[in-house]
């Protein structure tokens, strides 16, 4: 029983981890597209 509530934790981690990774990578992207349209807005002008 303690080992398996160990691996329940441990899981719980991971998906954690993976959870705060795909957030960071969507927030650079949304820093990328704001970049990418600024330089547009510029060429434009």
């Amino acid at each position: 029983m303690n080992t398996r509530s160990m691996n329940v934790r441990t899981i719980d981690l991971g998906n954690l981890g993976l959870e705060v990774g795909h957030w960071r990578q969507s927030e650079d992207r949304t820093l990328l597209y704001k970049s990418l349209l600024k330089q547009r807005l510029v060429e434009a002008v």
